[in-house]
């Protein structure tokens, strides 16, 4: 099973100077790891792969992958052995796309970040906030041959501003050509 999950925000305990991200206190990161686990143990139900989205960096999305493992473990159940993928985009606010991958189930031949340093034309300015991310994998079921699969996960502009008379040119622009550039990516 293949799953999508925006993690709303989902920040640490560390402020990074250069990013406008927000600082949890131990308490408040430790409640948002305990819902994430929760929710992809019972509404989920362990996919076998998901594409994140929001979520400020490596180490916080390895820490989201370790408490799902050990609540599975503790709750009698076999390890997922879920790894965490993330490469930092160029997103002010510090979020990014990423991927959470059942050891126990996929093999991961690559995972692979495009568009990082695409520019785009109307300003100049980088396209891609939070550049796509590409699992080429292979989804292994006892009795059957690995299942050879793709995941392109993205997170596209938001619609804010899309109708502002100033800013809504550019918003309109920028969503349009990152579609375009997702398209492309999709179609090679």
């Amino acid at each position: 099973t293949i799953a999508s999950f925006n993690m709303l925000r989902f920040f640490d305990t560390v402020n990074d100077p250069d990013t406008s991200d927000a600082v949890l206190t131990a308490t408040a990161f430790n409640n948002r790891l305990a819902k994430a686990s929760l929710i992809f143990r019972t509404i989920l139900q362990l996919p076998d792969i998901v594409g994140v989205q929001e979520v400020e960096n490596l180490t916080t999305l390895q820490a989201i992958a370790a408490k799902i493992n050990a609540d599975v473990v503790a709750g009698g159940g076999t390890d997922p052995q879920y790894a965490a993928y993330l490469e930092e985009g160029n997103d002010v606010g510090g979020i990014d796309v990423g991927l959470l991958v059942r050891g126990d189930r996929v093999t991961v031949n690559s995972v692979v970040q495009y568009g990082k340093d695409t520019v785009f034309p109307y300003d100049g300015s980088l396209l891609n906030d939070r550049p796509p991310l590409v699992l080429d994998a292979a989804v292994n079921l006892p009795g059957l041959n690995p299942f050879p699969v793709v995941v392109v996960v993205n997170h596209l502009r938001s619609m804010s501003s899309i109708d502002d008379p100033t800013d809504g040119p550019r918003v309109r622009a920028k969503r349009q050509a990152q579609a375009e550039y997702l398209a492309s990516l999709i179609q090679t």
